[in-house]
């Protein structure tokens, strides 16, 4: 079991970190209207916080960034790797991560998670749903597959 801990995951419009460290969001959501399908989504951005032990401190950690339906089919992968710093005060070390999700498929409509794994282990998940809205005709949403 690795020390490393995900403690915050969320998906939103966008989101920087200042230069005094702090993790600014703007448009956190979960949900995402398609008037058809497949859709691109064209940006939004993975954030979460990472946190580690003093016994980890110094090192680094392999990550990967799955989207699942909910079928479990994985539908895009990133890997990523983060350092885990030793800086600042112990027991518990913190960084805020930030993830650009560019021109984002969904196939179809329904349930989407986005999982986050360090060293292969699943650390966190957020969920996005997917939903058909109507057209901006004013026609009936797209057939919907499950």
């Amino acid at each position: 079991m690795d020390g490393v801990n995900i403690t915050l995951a969320l998906l939103a419009d966008a989101a920087n970190v200042s230069r005094e460290g702090k993790l600014n969001v703007l448009g956190v959501f979960n949900t995402i209207g398609a008037s058809k399908f497949p859709v691109r989504h064209p940006r939004m951005v993975l954030v979460f916080r990472v946190e580690w032990t003093n016994a980890e401190a110094g090192t680094a950690r392999d990550g990967e960034i799955k989207l699942m339906d909910a079928d479990g089919r994985e539908h895009a992968k990133i890997d990523f790797r983060v350092s885990l710093p030793r800086e600042g005060h112990g027991p518990v070390y913190r960084s805020n991560e930030i993830i650009d999700l560019t021109d984002t498929l969904f196939p179809h409509e329904g349930e989407y998670a986005v999982a986050i794994l360090v060293n292969g282990e699943e650390k966190a998940r957020t969920e996005l749903t997917i939903r058909a809205t109507p057209r901006a005709d004013g026609g009936p949403p797209p057939e919907s597959r499950n």
